[in-house]
């Protein structure tokens, strides 16, 4: 398997996010424009809740490839609800597939300090 399979399993799966994060970064090292592993790294980001680098990311691939992907604004959209209203997270992330509610809490709780 390669790295960004395995980064993205572990990252998507909720294996082991982390792991997954250093998988991706040395993915990108090799290939830094590839709009999978920035894709994978925003995934990781905003499943560790790090929002701000999440929407970060998601701004900057917006700006440089604005025909990637369909489901970019939208995923914008969620980062950004969530940065402001977190009551807002849980429909939208368990839409596209963000089912631990752990880790959603445990962002919230941050957020609301």
């Amino acid at each position: 398997m390669r790295n960004e399979d395995l980064a993205y399993f572990l990252i998507n799966n909720e294996i082991s996010v982390e792991e997954g994060m250093e998988l991706t970064q040395q993915s990108l090292e090799l290939d830094p424009g590839n709009l999978g592993f920035l894709w994978t790294k925003d995934s990781g980001y905003y499943k560790l809740g790090d929002l701000e680098k999440s929407l970060q990311l998601l701004l900057e691939v917006d700006l440089n490839y604005p025909y990637f992907n369909n489901n970019l604004k939208q995923q914008i959209q969620v980062v950004e609800q969530a940065l402001v209203i977190p009551e807002a997270w849980f429909e939208p992330l368990q839409k596209l597939g963000y089912t631990t509610i752990k880790k959603i809490k445990e962002v919230e709780d941050i957020l609301l300090k």
